[in-house]
């Protein structure tokens, strides 16, 4: 189980079982929103206008990706979405 720790700005990993921490990832902060997991042990965390891709178990951050340019834009979730998704209509991609 991975929660967002918006006062530390770190990733918790915790056991669902024992509710033990497991680890604790320090990313970027102080408003981590948004965590999503990815294949090949990837995850995705949000904060104020830029995504992080990180691998937990190498505890690395692997890319940033700025979403926009306006400081005033704030992630505030992230969902993976799923393959039969279709593509937005050009009309509404900026």
């Amino acid at each position: 189980m991975l929660f967002n720790d918006t006062t530390t700005a770190e990733i918790v990993h915790l056991d669902p079982n024992t509710h033990a921490v497991l680890s604790r990832m320090k990313v970027a902060g102080p408003f981590l929103r948004g965590i999503a997991r990815l294949a090949n042990d990837l995850t995705v965390v949000g904060n104020q206008n830029h995504l992080y891709v990180i691998d937990l178990p190498k505890q690395v951050i692997v890319d940033q990706i700025q979403i926009s340019e306006d400081p005033q834009e704030a992630i505030f979730d992230i969902k993976v979405l799923p393959p039969s998704f279709q593509p937005l209509p050009e009309r509404l991609v900026p």
